[in-house]
């Protein structure tokens, strides 16, 4: 778990499931690191990407907006069904 304004990833994959925990504040200054995670994710070629927002204390909207950009990609592309999850 992230600390006090920090943010982290924890990534597990079973079953061609790729789950992205988030934890902490996903803000301007580190959605870059989301991105960067999510780009390795889809690389690998999942069946599905999760992100689980739950352990999100905090977001702006440049994390919502990036989540928005991933789950408009996802639909458009047809590469990862149903992309966005824990909202």
């Amino acid at each position: 778990m992230a600390g006090p304004g920090g943010f982290d990833v924890t990534e597990h994959a079973a079953n061609g499931v790729v789950t992205l925990a988030l934890s902490g504040e996903l803000d301007l200054q580190t959605v870059k690191e989301l991105e960067h995670q999510v780009e390795r994710a889809v690389a690998a070629g999942p069946e599905k990407l999760v992100l689980d927002l739950g352990e999100l204390s905090f977001m702006d909207s440049s994390g919502l907006r990036f989540l928005l950009v991933v789950d408009a990609r996802a639909r458009r592309d047809g590469s990862v069904p149903r992309p966005l999850a824990g909202c």
